[in-house]
């Protein structure tokens, strides 16, 4: 069984009250980040059907909808203590059939062909166990024209190296390098661009499934 850091079941797959606990800090932390996020998706997009991998305590599922108000949406992750508080910060929606939260691994997601016009991954990517069949995968829920949205508040950089190896020691994160992300996106037919806050070390990729 691999092996992973002690900080990895707070961030990577919470559990137990240190798991709630950080899930619930991570609403809140993440909320400027999200923001921005989306502030980039151009008006041309006006998605149906939302899918949120990786959705943590459900604080952007709950942006999205506000977003695109006449979207069903759905949140996937592989931690129960996620899900539960996911459930719990759409409670409005689920009880609306408006919202629904799948416990499940980015990997292998409990869904049909097309499902989705719209897939995001938030604060997440780097924890993912298998990032090849994640986006095999992703693409697979994605419509035709479908867009994914990638967003991550680290990305390799020289200014940041220090902090990023450190967090990266702690929670067994894995960074992607912002030009090899376009790279392996483009080889599973998601045609993908990306912006930063350099300032910030965030990064906000953006693909079109074709």
């Amino acid at each position: 069984m691999e092996q992973r850091p002690a900080d990895f079941f707070r961030f990577g797959d919470p559990k137990g009250a240190e798991g709630r606990e950080s899930l619930v800090s991570m609403n809140e932390h993440h909320r400027e980040l999200s923001e921005w996020a989306l502030s980039l998706l151009s008006s041309d997009i006006t998605p149906l059907n939302i899918l949120d991998v990786g959705c943590g305590g459900g604080m952007q599922l709950l942006m999205l909808g506000k977003k695109y108000p006449k979207a069903h949406l759905h949140g996937a992750d592989p931690s129960d203590e996620a899900v539960k508080l996911a459930s719990e910060t759409n409670a409005s929606g689920i009880e609306s059939g408006r919202c629904r939260i799948d416990m499940s691994p980015v990997e292998d997601l409990p869904y049909p062909n097309g499902s989705f016009d719209l897939v995001s991954a938030f604060e997440t990517y780097f924890f993912w166990k298998d990032l090849d069949a994640a986006f095999v995968e992703i693409r697979r829920v994605l419509s035709p024209g479908g867009r994914l949205v990638v967003v991550s508040e680290q990305y390799p950089d020289q200014v940041f190296y220090k902090r990023n190896t450190e967090y990266a020691k702690r929670t067994g994160m894995r960074l992607v390098k912002n030009e090899d992300m376009v790279s392996m996106l483009g080889a599973y037919g998601l045609k993908a661009e990306f912006k930063t806050v350099p300032e910030k070390n965030w990064v906000c990729f953006i693909a079109t499934k074709y």
